[in-house]
C-alpha cells in the first residue's frame, strides 16, 4: 500500500486478526467452519500460504480497532500479504486511512461509512473490514 500513512496500522498487534472459513471439502460440499487468529505476518503467510486452507467457500478476516481514537490492529505488510493473496481491488487500499491514531474529535462530525464491492471479493464498512 505504501502511500497510506504508517499512524493508520501499528507496529505490534495486540488484538489479533481473526479469520474464518468455511471450507469446501473433498466431495465438494461444506466442511465444518474453522478459525484461526495471527499477531504476525508470519503466521498470518504460514495460515494463508498452507495448501489446507486454499479451498473455501467463504472466508472473513476480521481486524479490530481498539476504539474509534486508535489505528487499525494490524501491521501494513499484514494488510498488504492479506490484500495481495486474496487479488482485492487496489481501491481497497483506500480503506486504511478511515482508520488513524486522533487527536480531535473530528470524526463524530465528518466521519462517513465507507463500503466498496469488488467482483463479490471484498465488502467494508466503517468501522470494520471484512473480506469474503
Amino acid at each position: 500500500m505504501g502511500t497510506i500513512d504508517m499512524e493508520c496500522f501499528v507496529e505490534k498487534i495486540t488484538e489479533a486478526v481473526k479469520i474464518l472459513d468455511v471450507p469446501i471439502s473433498s466431495s465438494g460440499g461444506l466442511g465444518a467452519a474453522r478459525s484461526h487468529e495471527s499477531t504476525d505476518l508470519e503466521d498470518l503467510v504460514n495460515y494463508l500460504e498452507d495448501a489446507s486452507h486454499q479451498r473455501y467457500a467463504c472466508r472473513v478476516i476480521s481486524i479490530c480497532q481498539r476504539n474509534s481514537w486508535r489505528p487499525l490492529q494490524i501491521t501494513e505488510p499484514m494488510l498488504d500479504f492479506i490484500v495481495q493473496k486474496h487479488g482485492t481491488s487496489p481501491s481497497f487500499s483506500e480503506l486504511p486511512s478511515c482508520f488513524y491514531t486522533r487527536n480531535l474529535e473530528l470524526e463524530e462530525v465528518f466521519g462517513v461509512p465507507f463500503t466498496t464491492s469488488t467482483q463479490d471479493s471484498c465488502h467494508g464498512q466503517y468501522p470494520r473490514c471484512f473480506i469474503c
